[in-house]
């Protein structure tokens, strides 16, 4: 059975999550700090759920 375009945008945007994450945490870390650091991390792994 084929997967359905919303898994598949849905998976497709994991991924993107998933290579952005080191991006992300390095700038906001930069930006804001390492006491922060852990909100970065925090706010991408929100599943939503």
């Amino acid at each position: 059975m084929a997967i359905s375009n919303d898994e598949r945008v849905g998976k497709g945007l994991e991924q993107l999550k998933v290579g952005l994450m080191p991006f992300v945490e390095r700038e906001f870390r930069s930006r804001f700090g390492e006491s922060r650091a852990h909100d970065a991390k925090d706010l991408l792994s929100y599943t939503g759920h």
